[in-house]
């Protein structure tokens, strides 16, 4: 019976993949979902093992002079720095005013790294998400991660006698964050092939073993 997983990259290239989830049940005795799942959850940890972590603060950046006063000097009751946040899958600095009517804007680049808002709440996130998709490939479903909500879901299809995966990681920003693009997905394929390689021969060598 042929395999057939959906992944982000061509399935011809995810051959050594397929070709070990055929071997655990040709091997190992067994079935087809539960080789899928142990194949699925292997990417999706090599996914995980790929994906950086942001640094704890977002940067911090001088903003250009938004507006002139009639001298023509700098009007500093605006903000003279801000701080780059990912809004829908781009990329956008936002002005960092000093929190509370009336006060002074932030003299230095040093003093504004120290607001409240510069702290990453969700770090780790991306991260995070596959490795969730690792533990969901069991039973499927969706989650909800770090408030976000349908960050990832695990979606099977034909029951025992047919079954087939999908695997969804809804970020936006995944391709920023897996350590060089999607390119790195390719590279987890290869991994999580190789690992299910290895331990198809530990454990067939055990049970050859213990008969």
């Amino acid at each position: 019976m042929a395999v057939v997983l959906t992944a982000t990259v061509d399935t011809a290239q995810a051959d050594a993949l397929f070709k070990q989830i055929d071997r655990n049940r040709a091997v190992l005795g067994k079935g087809m979902r539960e080789s899928i799942q142990w194949g699925g959850s292997l990417l999706a940890r090599s996914l995980a093992a790929r994906t950086t972590v942001s640094e704890k603060r977002r940067e911090v950046v001088d903003l250009p002079i938004q507006r002139l006063t009639r001298s023509g000097e700098a009007d500093r009751r605006y903000a003279r720095f801000g701080v780059k946040k990912w809004i829908a899958g781009a990329q956008v600095v936002k002005p960092l005013n000093r929190g509370g009517i009336g006060l002074p804007q932030y003299t230095t680049i040093s003093e504004a790294k120290k607001d409240r808002r510069t702290i990453i709440g969700r770090r780790g996130l991306a991260k995070k998400s596959w490795a969730i998709m690792a533990n969901r490939m069991a039973t499927g479903g969706t989650d909800a991660i770090m408030g976000v909500k349908d960050a990832s879901s695990v979606n099977w299809s034909g029951g025992y006698v047919n079954p087939s995966v999908r695997m969804t990681n809804r970020l936006r920003y995944m391709e920023k964050a897996l350590e060089g693009g999607y390119s790195a997905v390719q590279s987890a394929v290869n991994a999580a092939a190789n690992k299910m390689e290895h331990e198809i021969g530990r454990k067939a060598a055990e049970a050859y073993g213990a008969s």
